[in-house]
C-alpha cells in the first residue's frame, strides 16, 4: 500500500493495463492525530507515515475485501460497517509503523454508538461554535455526562474538541474564497464577534485568518 503524508506533493503515474485497477483509498481525518493534528497540519512536527509504503497483509486484504464489498451493499448493516472499517483502519496504522498515530489510535479500543455516529453528522452538516450541545445530547437521546462519556469512547475526543476542530477546517475552506468576507465565515460558524472569531482560528493555526488568506492567494498567483 502508497502511505501519503499530508502537505507531501504526490502523483499517481501508472503504465496502461488491460485489465482496471480497483483502489480502496482511506482518507485519515485530522481528528486521528488527537492533540498533534493542527502541529502536524501546519507542518510543524515530523510526518506521521515514517516511509511512503508498506506490505499488505493477507488479514488487511481480507479485510479490505470485506470492506468493500460492504460498500457496494446499499442494504447492508451500518452496525457491521463500522466494525469492518475500524479494524481495518487498526490494520493499516500497525502495517505503517506509524508512531503518531499508534499511541492514540492503533492500540485503543473501538467502541460504534447510532447515537453518536447522529451527532457527528449533526456537526458535519452545520458545524457552528453556538451549537448547544446539551440540546444534541438530548436529541440523540443521551444524558450531558452519558453523551460526553460515549462520544469519547468512540472518538477518543471530547465533542466540543470534534466540533472545534470542524469549525477551523470549514474556516480554513472557506477562506480560500475570496468572494467570502471574514465577518460572514465568522457569523456563519457561530461566533459573536469577529474578534472572537480571529483568537480561536489563531490559536489553532498560529495565523490570523486575514494572514492564512493572504497566503493562500499568494499560493494560487504562484501556482498561476
Amino acid at each position: 500500500m502508497v502511505l501519503v503524508n499530508p502537505w507531501v506533493v504526490h502523483s499517481n503515474h501508472r503504465k496502461p493495463s488491460k485489465e482496471p485497477t480497483v483502489l480502496l483509498a482511506l482518507y485519515v481525518d485530522p481528528l486521528w492525530f488527537g492533540e498533534n493534528m493542527y502541529q502536524i497540519q501546519q507542518g510543524s512536527r515530523d510526518l506521521p507515515f515514517t516511509t511512503t509504503t508498506a506490505s499488505v497483509t493477507p488479514e488487511l486484504t481480507e479485510q479490505a475485501t470485506l470492506l468493500a464489498e460492504h460498500l457496494a451493499n446499499m442494504h447492508s448493516d451500518e452496525d457491521r460497517f463500522d466494525v469492518l472499517f475500524s479494524d481495518l483502519v487498526r490494520s493499516v496504522l500497525q502495517c505503517s509503523r506509524t508512531s503518531v498515530m499508534s499511541a492514540r489510535s492503533a492500540d485503543r479500543s473501538f467502541v460504534s454508538d447510532h447515537r453518536v455516529r447522529k451527532a457527528i453528522k449533526a456537526f458535519h452538516e452545520a458545524p457552528s461554535k453556538e451549537l448547544d450541545l446539551n440540546l444534541v445530547a438530548q436529541s440523540v437521546g443521551l444524558s450531558r455526562s452519558q453523551f460526553y462519556a460515549r462520544f469519547r469512547q468512540c472518538t477518543g475526543l471530547s465533542p466540543r474538541t470534534y466540533l472545534d476542530t470542524l469549525c477551523w477546517e470549514r474556516a480554513s475552506q472557506l477562506l480560500s474564497d475570496p468572494s467570502v468576507s471574514i465577518s460572514e465565515i465568522s457569523d456563519g460558524l457561530g461566533f459573536s464577534a469577529q474578534s472572537h472569531f480571529t483568537r480561536f482560528f489563531k490559536s489553532k493555526t498560529g495565523v490570523s485568518p486575514q494572514n492564512f488568506r493572504m497566503a493562500h492567494v499568494e499560493a494560487g498567483m504562484v501556482l498561476q
